[in-house]
């Protein structure tokens, strides 16, 4: 080719000028070399570096077998120490959880025993495989032993504390243990009842009893409250009213104490306790509270229990020791064991003419002792009416006192107390005249004075006929009341008088109830405004209006 030409050309004038030889390579002799030089040159640094890596394998692996061999030693006894130390602080708060969630699981099932009757240091009966309850009871050692049925008052030492909070009064009764019957405890000034009102002072002090009572039309400035209208009051604030309720209770209850049980410090909240020791000094007596039975027109009893309830909580320890009883069942309780009337089988009417109002109730048994009726009586229909009670007969005497002294109605006097004094007066006429007296004589020295400024004296005497005169116009003025109050029957008109409005009460109870009044067992009336013979003869003529004498002669 033209590069060999080029070469031959040029050899031989090499040759001739005596140079040494060229060696010529060709090309791709040229191209081979190199790359057999670049791949040596690679494999030696392959080589190298494999080496190196190798080196350092051993030289890392030494280090790491020096490194980790001594700690390991060293390091597990540590973490079994910490994991025992973790293990026994949860076991220890484990256990801790364990005791305060058993302690409190007795003392619900101690509150349990005592709802329900039975004895709080003895067992529950086991069951058997059947599901019912084993009749024999274990004497060995270890063993449980069966609870037997026990009286709330045997369970404590100073028995049972029955508290009713009335109308206008609250009565508290006493049943030590061991005794089936219960009496009345009067307080520090030998009442038989205690006024169920607080009055508050400028400086907010609190009055309470019969002393906060006589404040009522004195001091009109004041805040006179009845416990138990605000406990039924659907608009009334709780802040207010509970705490006014407690107190009542709290100081009617430690004065029924001190008088049945004696006198003893009371460090703590409660009155009533299981454990003295625990409650600060508590006395060791069950409560069992009255309250009214639910009555149609009214949606408040629910209100009014749970208020009650919230009340009185702090007055026990434990607060499970409260029991509560609807009034109607209270009473026949009461008369049942007291021997007044055998236990009845059939409905049983209840009249309880109250301070301010009247109720008609009727119970009758339970097919079972159950949650709902834990004392084997069930109110199947309740009527209240307002307006109608004791203090019915106060409220028309004085009404005829003012009239005869002032000639102006009791509203219209403005000598808050005169007509303070007129009311007192009034009421112990009242009192005098239900203890079976035909007349009295009322005597108040300076009432009032005249336009010379001279002394006036009341000195008038009052016969049952005037005060049933002035009850019957007093009830003629209330008549458009009761009829707001849509318990009164409607084929029975407005009523005119006492027995009248009884009478319609009666009448509109059985109608609600389908009962008829042959079909009643017996007829139990109470309260305290029953022991008047004005209502006495009242509510003789209803009955007998309703279902003839025979209705009334059979010893009801």
């Amino acid at each position: 080719n033209g590069s060999s030409a080029t070469l031959s050309s040029v050899l031989p004038a090499a040759a001739t000028t005596g140079l040494p030889p060229l060696h010529i390579k060709r090309h791709d002799d040229e191209q081979h070399e190199q790359q057999r030089s670049r791949s040596r040159s690679m494999s030696m640094g392959l080589m190298q570096r494999e080496q190196q890596h190798h080196n350092h394998y051993q030289l890392g692996s030494s280090q790491r077998r020096q490194y980790s061999t001594t700690p390991r030693r060293e390091i597990l006894p540590l973490i079994a120490v910490g994991l025992a130390a973790v293990t026994v602080r949860y076991s220890y708060k484990a256990l801790q959880r364990m005791d305060a969630e058993w302690e409190e699981y007795e003392e619900e099932l101690r509150e349990y025993k005592l709802r329900n009757g039975l004895d709080p240091d003895a067992d529950l009966p086991e069951e058997d495989g059947d599901g019912g309850s084993n009749s024999s009871s274990s004497t060995s050692s270890g063993s449980r032993s069966k609870a037997s049925p026990a009286s709330p008052s045997t369970l404590f030492k100073g028995g049972t504390i029955g508290i009713d909070l009335g109308t206008t009064n609250v009565r508290i009764s006493h049943r030590p243990a061991n005794d089936p019957r219960s009496h009345i405890v009067v307080d520090r000034e030998g009442g038989r009842a205690t006024p169920n009102a607080i009055y508050f002072e400028h400086d907010r002090t609190a009055v309470i009893g019969r002393l906060a009572s006589s404040k009522l039309h004195e001091r009109p400035e004041g805040v006179v409250l009845n416990p138990h209208r605000m406990l039924q009051k659907e608009g009334e604030e709780e802040d207010n009213m509970i705490p006014a309720v407690e107190e009542v209770i709290r100081s009617a209850a430690q004065n029924a104490l001190e008088q049945a049980l004696g006198s003893r410090p009371v460090r703590g909240s409660a009155l009533f306790a299981l454990d003295s020791a625990v409650s600060g000094g508590g006395y060791d007596a069950r409560p069992i509270y009255a309250y009214p039975a639910p009555s149609l027109g009214h949606d408040a009893t629910d209100l009014y229990r749970n208020r009650y309830e919230a009340a009185i909580r702090t007055l026990s320890e434990p607060a499970g020791i409260a029991s509560f009883v609807m009034e109607p069942v209270a009473a026949i309780l009461g008369t049942v064991g007291h021997g007044i009337m055998s236990q009845p089988k059939g409905p049983v009417l209840v009249l309880d003419v109250g301070g301010t109002t009247t109720s008609a109730s009727l119970v009758v048994p339970a097919a079972s002792a159950s949650e709902s009726s834990p004392h084997g009586y069930d109110v199947t229909h309740s009527l209240r009416l307002d307006g109608l009670g004791g203090e019915t007969l106060v409220d028309a005497l004085v009404s005829h006192l003012c009239h005869y002294f002032y000639e102006q109605p009791p509203s219209d006097v403005k000598d808050g107390m005169a007509l303070q004094r007129l009311y007192d007066a009034s009421r112990a006429a009242v009192l005098e005249i239900s203890g079976g007296k035909d007349r009295v004589q009322i005597n108040i020295p300076y009432l009032s004075v005249d336009e010379k400024m001279q002394p006036r004296h009341l000195d008038v005497g009052v016969g049952r006929v005037v005060l049933e005169h002035e009850v019957k116009d007093l009830l003629k003025s209330r008549g458009g009341m009761y009829e707001e109050q849509n318990v009164l029957s409607a084929s029975m008109g407005k009523p005119s008088d006492l027995t009248s409005a009884l009478s319609s009460l009666t009448m509109r109870l059985l109608e609600e109830s389908g009962t008829n009044p042959f079909a009643l067992e017996k007829i139990l009336i109470v309260g305290g405004g029953a022991r008047s013979p004005i209502v006495k003869k009242a509510i003789t003529d209803a009955l007998e209006g309703l279902g003839g004498p025979q209705l009334v002669a059979r010893d009801n």
